[in-house]
Parts: C-alpha cells; structure tokens; sequence
C-alpha cells in the first residue's frame, strides 16, 4: 500500500492547492472526502469517502494542530516514526474534524507540525512539510 492520503478540499483553489503539491510529492494513492465535488487532475477520479472506516488497511496518521478540539497531537513530527504503511489524513481548512468524520476508526497517531505560533496552517502545505519529513527527514 505504501502512502496513502485523505484530503478534504473544500473549493477550486483548495483543490488547485491540492493538485500542484500532489503532483510535486507523489503518494501512492489519494482519497477525497467532504461535500466538494473534484473536476481537476489528481482529485477528480479519486475515490470518495464518508468516515475513515472507508479507507484502506494501515495505520491512520491524522495531523492536527494545538488548536485542534477533538483530537489533542501526542507527538511532533520531527518524532515521528512514520509507518511503512501510512494514511495521512489532512482535515479541511479551519473546520475541526469530529467522531462523526472518523467513523468507528479512531487514529493510529495524532501529529502535531511545530510551527512559530500555534495557528493551524492549510492542509496542503503541512502535506509538504510530512511528506518532505517521511522521504529525508
């Protein structure tokens, strides 16, 4: 299985965002999930879910920031020992994820990017900074 994403876009420049950092740090496969319907490139045939019970086997990876209510990080991702077989999950922009997103399976690990503040930052820019980290970091 190797790398797998979940990504939740919620527009056109999300998806755009989206497609140009996918396309620059390849993962093996990539799933969608929210109420945006995909037409670009990468996103547009990938496969739909509603809750991470619908992902595949392996260990879920969910990033959250300080900031996040429902799921407190418990390692930073300098940390991190990443899975062979990893489902990196990036939650929408400035919406918190709920047990009603993860479905009966709770998160393997919960990963927290050190930043200068505690802000959150966009989704598809700490998939760069977890992708940069699992390949040389």
């Amino acid at each position: 299985m190797g790398v797998v994403v979940l990504c939740w876009p919620e527009n056109g420049k999300d998806e755009n965002e989206w497609d140009y950092v996918l396309s620059n740090f390849q993962c093996d496969s990539v799933y969608v999930a929210g109420e945006y319907a995909c037409t670009n490139n990468i996103l547009r045939d990938a496969p739909r879910v509603e809750t991470f019970d619908d992902l595949p086997a392996g260990e879920i990876v969910l990033l959250a920031p300080d900031s996040s209510r429902n799921f407190v990080p418990t390692v930073d991702l300098p940390d991190f020992t990443h899975p062979e077989n990893a489902i990196y999950v990036f939650g929408p922009n400035n919406l918190h994820l709920s047990d009603e997103d993860i479905g009966s399976r709770p998160p393997d690990h919960v990963v927290r990017i050190p930043t200068d503040t505690k802000d959150e930052m966009f989704a598809h820019a700490a998939y760069v900074a977890v992708m940069w980290d699992r390949r040389y970091g």
